[in-house]
């Protein structure tokens, strides 16, 4: 959707003959356009088009890309309905300390963050040393993704589903983390051997499943069964 809003934004900007300062700006409108689109998120689109395809935040941008990504937004919303991509439950801050817990876990996800990037990496340099030829490669790649989903099928695809489910079943931490890690495993090894997807669906699933396993083991911390290790500071939450 980011490639294909660019595109539209781009053509446009070629057909009124703008200069390329002109078809730069339609390419990050009509990625932001898109993306707000699809999530039915005028704000993430604004912020992704900006830091994103951008490359950063200057005042002669933004407000054609919020006007973009809120027009969007507002078409996507009148014809598909308003319902959101994740049917995500209310949250509410019960208590402003839990705020500290938010901060440990923004910590935990910039460090995580580094840690995808890396393996992304990683395993991209290692399928440009293998030597085969490069049409093997994507073959090569999908049998190994493969193999994995014949035993974690939760890996496949966006995964927008398996979000949205696990925040209404219990699940354990090591379960989280173990689709966490298989999540980036499967996607470097897609994109590294020159497979067809993206980052942006798996990053989201990527967060949610360890943003899961933080929060069941916060919890753990706090309650345990009826007692955890932390109990005794549930009166300062």
């Amino acid at each position: 959707i980011v490639q294909i809003g660019g595109g539209c934004g781009s053509v446009v900007g070629r057909l009124f003959k703008l200069d390329e300062t002109g078809v730069k700006l339609l390419v990050v409108c009509g990625a932001a356009a898109g993306i707000s689109a699809i999530f039915k998120a005028p704000l993430g689109g604004v912020l992704f088009g900006l830091e994103i395809v951008y490359g950063g935040m200057e005042a002669i941008v933004i407000v054609p890309v919020v006007f973009s990504s809120f027009v969007s937004s507002a078409i996507a919303q009148e014809v598909l309905g308003a319902e959101p991509l994740l049917k995500l439950r209310p949250f509410i801050v019960l208590n402003p300390y839990e705020y500290f817990l938010f901060f440990a876990l923004g910590l935990a996800f910039g460090l995580l963050s580094i840690f995808w990037i890396k393996i992304f990496h990683f395993i991209s340099k290692l399928f440009k040393r293998l030597r085969v030829s490069k049409y093997l490669k994507p073959g090569i790649g999908g049998l190994m993704v493969g193999f994995i989903i014949c035993f974690f099928p939760q890996i496949i695809g966006g995964g927008y589903e398996v979000i949205d489910r696990v925040v209404l079943i219990p699940i354990t931490v090591s379960f989280f983390i173990i689709i966490g890690l298989l999540k980036i495993l499967g996607t470097s090894i897609t994109l590294g051997s020159g497979g067809s997807g993206g980052a942006f669906a798996p990053t989201m699933f990527i967060g949610a499943m360890f943003g899961g396993a933080y929060g069941v083991a916060i919890q753990w911390l706090l309650y345990g069964n009826t007692f955890g290790p932390l109990t005794p500071l549930l009166p300062f939450f």
